[in-house]
């Protein structure tokens, strides 16, 4: 039995037996609470992936030759915690960019709670959130936040001798160490020794196709550059998908799951005449997950490494952030000084993806400064060819949650 199924069959096992003793005592069943958990949980969700798509057109827009690969879920989570540390304006400013506009401050924090158990609880893959508070010595942070940041997020707090290099130290071995050692240098000595504290989150990820690819197919074969240029790459194919291709107005692509998880990959082409970010134009990640009639893939896909890093400040101004990092505007008092402002907001990711699956991490770090296959078919359907020799959009996202976990411009795999 698929362990989705096996999952849905055991929560609604464990809801009618809530159901039927709470009828049993004469009270009736949580329906109506049930329903707005749900809600807050679809809204957090829609906000995430709004936000993330916003950013990744934000960083794109007029570049046309660089790799862009970001995880809007580490950047998310992680100006979440900056939002609970701040007031008035400020927090207005950071939940607006984040799409969550004036929602309640405690129903937003209920839910982000509970969409990162359910991340997970993922089976069949790898995958690990975790978030972290840094202060100097010299400087306390409020106990109510801290507390915050561990009831809604799971961060560790910990002080540090900001003005010595062991600190940068300390906070990129953490770092190191929840990405699995696949980022490191988060922080610089500088960069540490210039803050009052560091937030900063981690994710990795790591799944296996269900459908591998076989390393025997893969072959040497030109891909075909913006502005005229040829780079051969390690071409990987598979002769037939079941029910893998998807298309839109200005795309056609595939859809591969890992393993029996609920975690997918998309594949997006442009079609031709279309770029990278005409597809992010229209793009909504929701939709990709319905079926496409049925139709089969023929698939050719780049097997490549990539590393990207990027300071987001001028991206998160730009959408709506400005008052945060402007002293004396910003307020985050309830972080523990109405002195602070963010300085920097580093973000590092890397992907890797080969025959047998995918390798994903990302961490973001914020300075505050004072001052499957399926089974067989009788008739085969339709099957079209897909050969991703050009640049393309790349997507990670959670099918249960609706999370958006990594995304990206594949410029030049």
């Amino acid at each position: 039995m698929h362990t989705r199924l096996r999952r849905r069959i055991a929560a609604s096992a464990i809801c009618a037996f809530s159901a039927a003793a709470a009828l049993a005592a004469g009270a009736q069943p949580g329906r109506e609470a049930d329903r707005v958990s749900k809600r807050k949980g679809e809204e957090i969700s829609a906000a995430e992936r709004g936000f993330g798509i916003h950013l990744l057109r934000s960083m794109t827009a007029g570049k046309d030759r660089e790799n862009v690969f970001i995880s809007p879920l580490s950047v998310f989570l992680v100006l979440q915690m900056v939002g609970d540390g701040a007031a008035g304006a400020t927090q207005a400013a950071i939940f607006k960019t984040l799409e969550l506009g004036t929602r309640d401050q405690a129903a937003v924090d209920s839910a982000t709670r509970r969409m990162q158990n359910e991340l997970a609880s993922e089976e069949d893959v790898k995958l690990t959130i975790a978030n972290a508070l840094w202060a100097d010595r010299r400087f306390t942070l409020s106990p109510d936040f801290v507390k915050r940041c561990a009831s809604v997020f799971g961060a560790k707090a910990a002080s540090l001798d900001f003005k010595s290099p062991s600190a940068a130290g300390e906070i990129n071995h953490w770092v190191s160490e929840k990405t699995n050692g696949k980022i490191g240098d988060m922080v610089t000595p500088e960069g540490v020794a210039r803050s009052r504290t560091v937030l900063t989150n981690a994710v990795y990820f790591s799944g296996k196709w269900g459908a591998p690819f076989q390393p025997s197919e893969t072959e040497h074969a030109p891909f075909h550059k913006r502005g005229g240029g040829i780079k051969t790459v390690s071409m990987m194919y598979k002769p037939r998908l079941y029910g893998a291709y998807r298309s839109g107005s200005t795309f056609e692509g595939a859809m591969l799951h890992y393993g029996d998880s609920g975690i997918y990959f998309y594949a997006l082409l442009p079609r031709p005449g279309k770029t990278p970010n005409d597809v992010l134009a229209s793009l909504d990640p929701a939709h990709l997950t319905k079926d496409s009639q049925g139709i089969d893939l023929e698939l050719k896909l780049p097997r490549f490494t990539l590393d990207y890093s990027s300071e987001l400040n001028s991206y998160l101004d730009h959408m709506g952030m400005m008052v945060a990092f402007r002293f004396p505007a910003a307020d985050f008092g309830p972080m523990g000084s109405r002195q602070f402002f963010i300085g920097e907001v580093i973000h590092k990711t890397r992907l890797e993806v080969d025959e047998g699956g995918t390798v994903a991490a990302a961490a973001t770090a914020i300075h505050a400064r004072a001052g499957a296959a399926r089974g067989h078919r009788e008739t085969p359907p339709p099957i079209r060819t897909v050969v991703f020799n050009r640049p393309f959009v790349v997507l990670i996202g959670d099918s249960d949650t609706g999370e958006l976990l990594f995304a990206g411009v594949i410029e030049e795999p």
